[in-house]
């Protein structure tokens, strides 16, 4: 080996920060089921300020469960599309 071929990154890239997209693990089927179970919250929640009027906590709660449920749903549509490879035996 020669004293040319470096085995590290330059010296510029390291301890460099960089921005990825969240990887999520599992099946397309279990987030799936998550989403859906979220979206029944958020009609649920959304049913009950339409019947007992608007009320903070409701609306806290209202927005943690789409905030849960857009999220559950980007992974259900991340993992079906990139799935990734299971263990071999």
């Amino acid at each position: 080996m020669d004293d040319n071929t470096k085995t590290e990154p330059d010296s510029g890239e390291r301890g460099r920060l960089r921005l990825t997209w969240p990887t999520f693990r599992g099946s397309s089927i279990g987030w799936g089921i998550i989403t859906v179970a979220f979206a029944v919250n958020v009609a649920s929640c959304i049913w009950s300020l339409a019947e007992g009027g608007v009320r903070p906590l409701g609306v806290l709660m209202t927005a943690f469960f789409v905030i849960t449920t857009v999220v559950s749903l980007i992974g259900t549509i991340s993992t079906a599309r990139h799935p990734r490879p299971g263990p071999r035996y």
